[in-house]
C-alpha cells in the first residue's frame, strides 16, 4: 500500500491546518480516499492513538467498521452528513463512540464523541439557543419544537412552555397542507445544505404572519435522529407591500387593457417586449404575438413614406431623449389611420436605463378636427381681407353710380348716353361682386358636428323647392340608412341652395332637380381621391342631378374657378360653385361635375363617415 502524507490532500492553496487546533472537540480530517490528514490530541484520546501515529494513515487501516466503511461510501456517493456508533471492540480500551461525519471541499470532517458526550440535549442547546438574538429553534424531525429562544416566542406569540407541547406543523397556514411542506422542507435540509422557504403562520393571538424560514440539519445528535436549526424572520410588511403592488398593477393593467390606445414596454438588454397592450390587436389588425416575436413587424402597416421617421425615433431614445412622431398605417379595409406614438427611457436611480415604455393613439379625428379648425383660420384671415377689399371697392363703385347718373341728368347725345349705361351697367355688377364678397367675408368660420345627410337633405327641401321655383320638380331619394358625417350643416344647406340655383338657371323653364343621398367606397386607385387627396375608405356622397342645358368639358373643367361664369351679364358674379368646392375641401372632402351639351348636369359631393358610422357603403 502506497504511503499516504498531508501533502497528498487537494491541492488549493497551502493547506494550514492550526487553526483546526482550537476545535476542542475530538476532530479528524480526511481526504477523499480516507486518509487521515489531521487528527488533534482529543481525537487521539478517544481512538487510543497518537496523533502522529494517525496522520499519514488511511482510516480503515486503523478502525474496521462496516457501518463505518458505509457511511463513507454513503458521503462518496454525495452524501453531505452521516452518523455511525462504534462499540468497543473497534476501539480497544475505549468503550465505544459516536462518529458525525461531514463531506465538504474535498475533504472529510469526523467528529467523535466518548459515551460521557451522550448526554440530554437541553442543558448544551438550552445555552446554544437562547443566547442567539434573532428567532432560533431546534427543531425535532417529526416538526415538534426542543428548544425556543425568547424571540422565537415573541414572533409566534407563544411562552416557552406552550411552543414545547406543539409543533410547527400545527401554525403553518399553507397549501398544500403544512404536513407536506414541512416534509419537503426537511428532505431538502437532509441533503446537507441549507434550505429558505416562506409561510404564513398562526400566532398563539390569532393574528396571521408572513415569516421567511431557513433551516439546515444540526451537525450531530447524540440523543437520536440529528434535529434542525431553524430562524425565523417577520416579512409580513413586505408582503403585504407585494399585495398592495400587485393591486395596483392588476388596477393599472385594466385601465391601459381598456384603453384604444397601444400601451407598450420595450427592454432594451433582450432587444424584445415585456408588454404589448390588447388595443394594438384592434387598431393594427395584427396578434400581439407577431410583434412579440418580430418588435418591427408593426412596421408592416405602416405607410412606406413614413418609415424612415419611425426608425429616426429611436435615434432619439438610443440618446435618452422623448420621441415623439406621427406616422399613418393602412387598415385591412385600405383606410389610413393617423397615429401619435410617443415613447420615453426609463432609468433607475442611478440613471441606469430600465427600459422603454410608449404609447401609440389614433389621432385621425383629431386631425381632422384640427384641419377644419386650421381651414377656418384660414378662411376667418382671408374673409377680412376680402370684407375690407370689397368695402374699399364698393365705396368706388358708389362714385361712379353717382356720377355715371348725374351725367345722364345732362341730357347727352344719344351715342354719349349708351356709354353712360354701359358704365352704369358695369358699376351694377361691381356692386352685386363686392356683395358676393362680403358674403364670402362673413361665413369664414365652420361649425362641424355629427349629423345625417338624409336629415340635412329633407331639413332643405322647402328652401330648395322655393329656390327654383314651381316650374322645376324637386326629387330626393334618401339613403335607406343613416350616413353619419361630420360636418357644419348649415354650410351644406347654403351648398345645397348654391347648386339648385344654377340647375334652375341652367334648366330655364320645366326641368327636374333630383337630389339623392348614398354611402360609396373610395378605392386607393380611385381618381376622386387622387383629386382631392382623400385617403381610401367609405364616404358619405350627395348627389345633384338636373335636366339643364349642360356643359362642354371646357367649361366643366373651370367651373369651381372663382368668378368664372357662363351666364349673362348681370346674372351671376361666378362664385356658388366656387363656394360649394370650399365647403367640401373644409369638411375633408372634394366635389365633382359632370356634364354634357344638352344632358345636364350631375353634382357629387363627397364628405367623409364620421367615426361610428362607417357601415356598409353602397351607390
Amino acid at each position: 500500500m502506497q504511503p499516504f502524507s498531508p501533502e497528498d490532500a487537494p491541492k488549493g492553496g497551502a493547506l494550514d491546518f492550526s487553526i483546526l487546533d482550537l476545535v476542542s472537540a475530538p476532530f479528524t480530517l480526511l481526504r477523499a480516499d480516507h486518509g487521515v490528514v489531521y487528527a488533534n490530541a482529543e481525537a487521539a484520546a478517544v481512538l487510543g492513538i497518537p496523533a502522529s501515529e494517525l496522520v499519514g494513515r488511511r482510516l480503515g487501516d486503523v478502525i474496521t467498521d462496516g457501518a463505518l466503511e458505509a457511511s463513507l461510501s454513503n458521503l462518496a456517493a454525495g452524501a453531505v452528513r452521516q452518523t455511525v456508533d462504534l462499540g468497543p471492540k473497534n476501539l480497544g480500551e475505549t468503550s465505544g463512540v459516536r462518529v458525525a461525519l461531514r463531506r465538504g471541499g474535498g475533504l472529510i470532517g469526523l467528529t467523535w464523541r466518548a459515551p460521557e458526550a451522550a448526554q440530554p440535549l437541553a442543558p448544551t442547546a438550552e445555552g446554544f439557543v437562547r443566547r442567539i438574538g434573532p428567532p432560533t429553534a431546534l427543531l425535532s424531525p417529526e416538526g415538534r419544537w426542543l428548544e425556543v429562544n425568547e424571540a422565537m416566542c415573541a414572533i409566534l406569540g407563544y411562552d416557552r412552555d406552550q411552543l414545547l407541547k406543539i409543533d410547527l406543523t400545527s401554525l403553518i397556514d399553507a397549501d398544500p397542507p403544512a404536513s407536506e411542506v414541512w416534509s419537503s422542507l426537511r428532505e431538502r435540509a437532509g441533503a446537507g445544505a441549507p434550505v429558505e422557504a416562506e409561510w404564513r403562520l398562526r400566532r398563539g393571538d390569532g393574528a396571521s404572519i408572513w415569516v421567511r424560514a431557513n433551516m439546515t440539519m444540526a451537525d450531530d445528535a447524540p440523543l437520536g435522529p440529528a434535529p434542525y436549526v431553524i430562524s425565523l424572520n417577520d416579512i409580513t410588511s413586505s408582503k403585504q407591500e407585494e399585495a398592495r403592488l400587485r393591486e395596483s398593477e392588476e388596477r393599472l393593467r385594466l385601465v391601459i387593457e381598456a384603453l384604444d390606445d397601444v400601451f407598450w414596454i420595450f427592454d432594451p438588454d433582450t432587444n424584445g417586449l415585456v408588454y404589448i397592450s390588447p388595443g394594438y390587436e384592434s387598431l393594427w389588425e395584427q396578434p400581439r404575438t407577431s410583434l412579440y416575436a418580430d418588435p418591427d413587424s408593426f412596421l408592416d402597416k405602416v405607410v412606406e413614406d413614413d418609415r424612415q421617421s419611425v426608425r429616426e425615433r429611436r435615434i432619439l431614445l438610443a440618446e435618452g431623449r422623448r420621441a415623439d412622431v406621427d406616422y399613418r398605417i393602412i387598415k385591412d379595409d385600405g383606410t389610413t389611420r393617423w397615429i401619435h406614438s410617443k415613447a420615453v427611457p426609463i432609468r433607475d436611480s442611478q440613471d441606469a436605463l430600465i427600459c422603454y415604455v410608449g404609447m401609440a393613439t389614433d389621432v385621425t379625428e383629431a386631425r381632422r378636427i384640427q384641419q377644419f379648425h386650421d381651414e377656418a383660420d384660414r378662411l376667418e384671415t382671408m374673409g377680412e381681407f376680402t370684407a375690407e377689399l370689397a368695402h374699399d371697392f364698393n365705396n368706388l363703385l358708389a362714385i361712379i353710380n353717382v356720377n355715371a347718373g348725374l351725367l345722364l341728368d345732362e341730357g347727352l347725345e344719344p351715342s354719349a348716353r349708351r356709354i353712360v349705361n354701359k358704365i352704369l351697367s358695369a358699376a351694377k355688377l361691381g356692386t352685386a361682386i363686392t356683395r358676393s364678397l362680403l358674403s364670402i367675408g362673413a361665413e369664414h368660420a365652420l361649425d362641424p358636428t355629427i349629423c345625417n345627410l338624409n336629415e340635412v337633405v329633407r331639413d332643405s327641401y322647402e328652401l330648395l323647392a322655393a329656390a327654383v321655383g314651381p316650374s322645376v320638380k324637386v326629387t330626393v331619394l334618401e339613403a335607406p340608412f343613416e350616413v353619419a358625417v361630420l360636418i357644419d350643416p348649415n354650410k351644406l344647406s347654403n351648398a345645397l341652395l348654391n347648386l339648385a340655383v344654377n340647375a334652375r338657371d341652367a334648366i330655364a323653364g320645366e326641368g327636374e332637380l333630383r337630389i339623392e343621398v348614398a354611402k360609396v367606397w373610395l378605392a386607393e386607385d380611385d381618381p376622386v381621391g387622387g383629386a382631392f387627396s382623400l385617403p381610401p375608405g367609405p364616404y358619405g356622397l350627395i348627389i345633384l342631378s338636373d335636366t339643364g342645358s349642360g356643359m362642354t368639358p371646357e367649361v366643366a373643367a373651370r367651373a369651381f374657378e372663382p368668378f368664372f361664369t357662363t351666364k349673362a351679364t348681370g346674372l351671376g358674379a361666378g362664385l356658388g360653385l366656387p363656394a360649394v368646392d370650399s365647403f367640401a375641401r373644409r369638411s375633408g372632402g372634394g366635389v365633382t361635375i359632370e356634364s354634357a351639351p344638352g344632358k345636364g348636369a350631375s353634382v357629387k359631393i363627397y364628405l367623409p363617415l364620421a367615426e361610428g358610422g362607417q357601415g356598409s357603403a353602397s351607390g
